[in-house]
């Protein structure tokens, strides 16, 4: 599960999927260097396809310095390039997180992910194992 490293310059506008591309996972302090694990996007592919709607990224990619400087842990999945908080166009992250969790979202298996939804947007990452809160 080793993310894959991206350079938002010069790669920013390549497509990972059909509907997400490098520069959307960037960490928000504006910094080149991208991590992005493949199965982080499968994973959002899958909620998008499933909602038919736009999942708009918040946070994906943290580098060590941004993310200590947010209060978040240094073992954050989003420093390795596994985690996104999100939010689906025109649906709350409490809904979100319920589809997901039910198990219907073709392609995302609930026994092997990290999942949790706060009043602004729903986080997701790919750790492999369930995880709650």
């Amino acid at each position: 599960m080793k993310a894959k490293t991206y350079s938002k310059a010069t790669q920013g506008s390549d497509k990972l999927s059909k509907n997400f591309r490098v520069d959307e996972f960037a960490c928000n302090d504006g910094s080149d260097k991208i991590l992005i694990a493949d199965e982080l996007v499968l994973l959002l592919q899958a909620i998008r396809n499933h909602f038919k709607r736009a999942v708009v990224m918040n946070s994906a990619y943290r580098n060590l310095r941004y993310n200590r400087s947010i209060g978040s842990s240094d073992s954050s999945y989003h420093v390795k390039g596994m985690a996104a908080d999100f939010n689906v166009a025109g649906l709350s992250p409490s809904a979100v997180r319920k589809e997901i969790e039910s198990g219907n979202v073709k392609g995302v298996c609930p026994d092997q992910i990290g999942l949790g939804s706060y009043p602004g947007f729903t986080h997701i990452d790919s750790r492999g194992f369930k995880g709650r809160w």
